[in-house]
Order: structure tokens, then sequence, then C-alpha cells
């Protein structure tokens, strides 16, 4: 019986001191930093765009589920302001616009982990919050508001997000990467479709956490 016993508890301990053996996967978390370029200009028949090339600093925080399949999460800050001076009524005109760009994607890679070049599809959606601001200062002959006027408007939108991607991985842990991706916006009509695309060009570095 006693022989037994330490048998069968030799046994139900295997399992045990298999799980306390083995090692676990650590997730691979990434995080990047870089720079985004958000313009429409690309899309318009004409030189003319309502949003000129904003460009500002940007993040990504993701997690690699496996060797193909990843999903990520970004933010861009953009910005840029723009002054005319006139020599007619207005003596100033000066216009801001800064939008955030929160782009939530899954990614999908096609060459093998163990290659230093990485080309990836990435497909989701992007919610961008924009504000333009802008200030008319007058001159004070000929005109009732010598002091100017100014004004702002604030909008929020929701955009179907596609492109590639492509890394270069410099160590195990560090890549550089380059990501042009094309918004649609998904909203009101615009008349065209062309109208409805935004371009957003991402470049940085990102490091990986884990093996």
């Amino acid at each position: 019986m006693k022989a037994n016993f330490f048998l069968l508890a030799g046994l139900a301990s295997l399992p045990v001191l298999s799980s306390a053996q083995t090692t676990p996967t650590s997730s691979k978390f990434y995080v990047g930093v870089g720079a985004s370029v958000l313009t429409d200009i690309i899309f318009r028949p004409s030189s003319y765009s309502p949003l000129p090339a904003l460009v500002g600093p940007s993040l990504t925080f993701g997690r690699q589920f496996s060797p193909r399949l990843g999903a990520q999460i970004g933010a861009s800050y953009a910005w840029r302001t723009t002054g005319i001076p006139f020599e007619g009524v207005y003596s100033y005109y000066k216009v801001r616009n800064r939008v955030l760009s929160i782009p939530l994607l899954l990614r999908y890679s096609f060459l093998p982990a163990t290659d230093r070049f990485h080309v990836d599809a990435l497909g989701g959606v992007t919610l961008q919050r924009a504000k333009s601001s802008y200030d008319f200062s007058f001159s004070t002959t000929g005109t009732p508001y010598p002091y100017g006027i100014s004004g702002e408007s604030v909008s929020t939108k929701y955009y179907l997000t596609l492109g590639p991607a492509v890394r270069y991985s410099l160590t195990p842990q560090l890549e550089l990467s380059a990501t042009p991706l094309v918004n649609m916006f998904l909203g009101d009509n615009y008349g065209t479709f062309r109208r409805r695309l935004l371009w957003n060009g991402l470049v940085g570095v990102n490091y990986t956490f884990g093996q």
C-alpha cells in the first residue's frame, strides 16, 4: 500500500514539476516614437487643400500576439500656423490648425520574423480631433473692428484606415519603421470619393520588450 501511495504521489507531481521547470514565454510589447505628417493635398485635383501639411510627434503602443499577427494603438499631434499680411483693410490674417489622431490598428506581417526586413499590412479605424482657430487684425482706418476679430471650430471625425508598413531590424529589440496610411472619412457625403481621403505618413523607431 505504501509503495502504491508513493507511486501515485510521484505520478501526480510530474505535471507540477514540469510546469515549474518550464520558462513562460514573455509577451512581445513594443513602443514606438517618431514623427507624423498629415495632409489631403495629394488626393486633390489642384494644389489647394483645406488641410495643409501638418507635422508633429507620434507615439505607438502595440502587442505582437504571434509572429504574424499584432495590434497597436497610436497617438499623433500635428499643428501648423499660417500668417498672411495684407496692405488693404486687413493688416494681418492668421490661421492655426491642430489635429490629434488616434489610430487603432491590426497588423499582419508577411515576411518571417527572422528576416531583418518586415513588410506588414495594417487596417483599422482612426479617431481624429481637429481644432482650427483664426485671427483677423484690421487697420484702424475705415473699419468698425479696430482690434480685429477671432474664432475657432472643433470637429471629431472617424476614418477607416488602411496601409502598408516597412520595418528594418537593427537589433532583436530595436527597429526602424515607415508607415504610409490612407484614411477614408466615415460620415457625411463629401461630394466625391477623393475628398474623403486623408494621408498620414509615420516614421519612427520601435523598441520591443520581451523575447
